[in-house]
């Protein structure tokens, strides 16, 4: 509704200055016309009359003339002030304007009042040959006799039912182009470009990149406002299923420690940063040889919430920078950067001693077996590293000497 209020008042405005212009050029051109029809008309009856052989009535007769030939105009004569004042004061301070302005030009010309609504023109006469027979001595032939005013209503001129047409015509013209654009502009700035920017957006996004973004944005049509929104949201929702989902990719879910695809990875990118910047780290390797639960409380726990205690006590000891793996279902691996021997030594006592500690106060006891390797200092290679940390592993004898399986996952 605001929005076809507008495009009306504005229609109208422009239709209005524009058939204004219009209108006035037109009447300019009408009026001119007019004039010079009126003037060869009061020239040809002057000229016949003074053929005839002029008397003072005549000049009633002419004006009568013309006053039924255009019965909506008013026409007087002023003579010149030489001759007659009397009329000339006689007359509304508009005509007295146009008449000054004829006598200074000597020329047919009009005006038109917007204030009294008031179109005044008028004709010039001059003496002629003839008219010396009336006036011996007194004038002579050119000289300025007086003035034929023409007052006429300006709306007969503005008003007709030509220019009220052209005016109804222009308007819906002009109404239909400006809604017509308008709309289209509102259509596009509201709907159009929302909607490219909701196809952009899902242009560009890709499921599988780890940069999964949405950029929202408000939209004023409340429909494609609500589709962002909820596009944004479940793609939010999507992006952190996608984080979760590859965390649990590259983590295990029993314990959260790396998988063991991950660990050939890691320890090629250690050696590789081992020998180019002569930096050292280790290896410790963990066997798992059986869980014992202590407390009575806890013995529905399945395996899975035991593994979880096991890998919390194992993160508890590292840093953060210390990666643990699950190679295979008992043996674990922790790889430690930036730690030479003597500190792989530390770190694998350290472990011993939380596994080792008064089983009273713990759920579950976890009986383990650990062994430890440094790289440069006593191995060159993954290969040895990890097999001198398992040779390290002291094997675990439980009713009948069973040995446990320690096989290094490089081979």
């Amino acid at each position: 509704m605001t929005q076809f209020l507008t495009v009306s008042l504005l229609t109208l405005i422009l239709n209005t200055l524009f058939c204004g212009l219009l209108f006035y050029f037109l009447t300019l051109s009408s009026v001119q016309d007019q004039l010079d029809e009126k003037r060869h008309l009061l020239q040809t009856e002057i000229r016949q009359k003074l053929k005839a052989g002029w008397v003072p009535q005549d000049l009633d007769k002419i004006l009568h003339k013309l006053n039924v030939a255009y019965p909506k105009d008013k026409f007087f004569f002023i003579p010149d002030v030489k001759f007659d004042t009397e009329h000339r004061q006689l007359l509304s301070s508009d005509l007295q304007k146009t008449l000054i302005h004829i006598e200074k030009s000597g020329k047919a010309a009009y005006e038109i009042s917007t204030a009294s609504s008031q179109l005044n023109g008028g004709i010039p006469i001059y003496f002629e040959q003839h008219c010396l027979r009336c006036h011996p001595g007194k004038v002579h032939v050119g000289q300025y006799a007086g003035t034929v005013l023409i007052s006429a209503k300006a709306k007969d001129v503005l008003f007709n039912w030509h220019n009220i047409l052209f005016f109804l015509v222009t308007f819906i013209i002009t109404f239909i182009a400006l809604n017509s654009y308008i709309l289209y502009k509102s259509l596009k700035e509201k709907l159009v470009s929302p909607l490219n920017h909701v196809a952009e957006n899902l242009s560009h996004l890709r499921v599988m990149e780890d940069d999964m973004f949405w950029n929202r944005k408000h939209h004023d049509i409340l429909e494609i406002d609500q589709i962002d929104e909820l596009l944004s949201k479940n793609i939010n929702m999507l992006k952190n299923v996608h984080e979760k989902l590859d965390m649990l990719f590259v983590t295990e879910h029993e314990t959260g420690f790396f998988h063991p695809d991950r660990f050939k990875e890691a320890i090629k990118f250690e050696i590789y940063r081992s020998e180019r910047f002569d930096r050292a780290f280790s290896l410790v390797a963990i066997k798992l040889h059986k869980i014992v639960t202590l407390n009575p409380k806890q013995a529905h726990q399945d395996l899975a919430e035991k593994l979880n205690v096991f890998a919390k006590l194992i993160n508890h000891q590292i840093r953060d920078s210390d990666m643990p793996f699950r190679i295979n279902e008992k043996l674990f691996v922790i790889l430690a950067p930036e730690t030479n021997l003597e500190e792989v030594q530390i770190l694998n006592e350290r472990i011993n001693q939380i596994f080792n500690r008064n089983p009273e106060k713990s759920d579950f006891q976890f009986i383990v077996r650990t062994g430890f390797a440094a790289y440069q200092e006593e191995a060159h290679n993954a290969k040895e590293l990890l097999n001198l940390a398992l040779s390290r592993v002291e094997p675990y004898e439980e009713e009948g000497q069973e040995k446990t399986d320690a096989s290094s996952p490089l081979t």
